[in-house]
């Protein structure tokens, strides 16, 4: 079987965050869409800080640094063993690390008034905290994009699942498969 055949989800699944980002918040929020196709455009051109000096100052103090080491060796070390044709980094930052972002933020913004004169309805901002940074579980039955959920699509999500519960089954359970590189 070909590889990248093989592999085809991950590739659809990058599809989906490609497709949400372009037009989610056109179709939600009323953001004009070229206007934000512009956006996006310029923003991944932009390079990524570097932040591993500030991470491992903190990792003795945090065990959600400890996890994020310990899954981007994971990471590294599973996509070669599979032969996954896609760079490590990026599948670790926008697949781990997006997922992270996405719940840590969204738990914090949970029970925040998020009301402004432009949402002033509390219920409108709380669903497009929903809907943009919780885990995608139940949410819609049948299309959650949950690495857990998709455990068994493939032997690299098995194993990249098994590894990061062995390393904390609470983080690994929020970590979403909406890649894009």
């Amino acid at each position: 079987e070909d590889t990248r055949a093989k592999y085809d989800c991950v590739f659809r699944h990058s599809q989906y965050l490609n497709e949400i980002a372009a037009y989610g918040p056109s179709v939600t929020l009323g953001v004009n869409l070229k206007e934000l196709q512009e956006l996006i455009s310029h923003n991944i051109q932009r390079p990524i800080p570097h932040h591993g000096e500030l991470m491992a100052r903190l990792a003795p103090y945090s065990a959600f640094v400890q996890y994020l080491f310990r899954a981007r060796l994971v990471v590294q070390r599973l996509i070669r063993k599979h032969e996954v044709p896609l760079d490590p980094e990026h599948f670790f930052q926008v697949s781990i690390m997006h997922s992270a972002d996405h719940i840590w933020t969204g738990q914090g913004l949970l029970y925040k008034d998020l009301s402004s004169k432009d949402l002033p309805a509390q219920r409108w901002p709380h669903l497009e905290n929903y809907l943009w940074y919780m885990p995608s579980d139940g949410l819609f039955p049948g299309c959650s994009n949950l690495l857990k959920d998709h455990q068994n699509d493939n032997p690299f999500y098995s194993a990249l699942y098994h590894e990061l519960c062995n390393i904390d089954k609470t983080q690994a359970d929020t970590v979403s498969l909406s890649v894009a590189f």
